[in-house]
């Protein structure tokens, strides 16, 4: 079970303020050093981590990005005029039976979706997206 690390929250946490406030995205740089790293690499890195996982998307162009937050819809700063021709990555959330089982019992013995979330390796929003589709699909005896 996998939960997200420290880094990569502290990453999540800058593209956020940057949405909420309105703001650009940050660059790699900026991103880099808010998980106190000092490679460029390193922001570029955890963009894509970040976006494999399903918690961003992202729209690059040739000298910007816009990136939207998965969980409210919110993005940050700027237009791309002519986004480059790069391959969008797909989420990587493959919900199983067993993942499945073991949410569902969670929320049972009332847990919330954060604590969920570190049973099974996904976000709580992911968790709590989850949760919804089932309960759809199953009714209320679901919830």
């Amino acid at each position: 079970m996998t939960t997200t690390p420290a880094p990569l929250k502290s990453a999540m946490a800058m593209i956020e303020r940057a949405a909420n406030a309105g703001c650009e995205c940050p660059t790699n740089s900026e991103i880099a050093a808010a998980m106190g790293r000092s490679s460029m690499a390193s922001g570029a890195d955890a963009l894509s981590t970040l976006e494999t996982l399903g918690m961003i998307s992202v729209v690059r162009g040739r000298c910007n990005r816009v990136v939207t937050i998965t969980a409210t819809g919110k993005r940050t700063a700027g237009t791309v005029r002519k986004p480059i021709g790069l391959v969008q990555r797909k989420p990587r959330v493959r919900w199983t039976r067993a993942r499945d089982s073991i949410l569902m019992e969670a929320i049972s013995q009332d847990m919330d979706f954060e604590q969920a979330a570190n049973l099974v390796g996904y976000s709580p929003e992911q968790c709590a997206a989850r949760f919804d589709e089932l309960a759809s699909r199953f009714g209320r005896q679901a919830a």
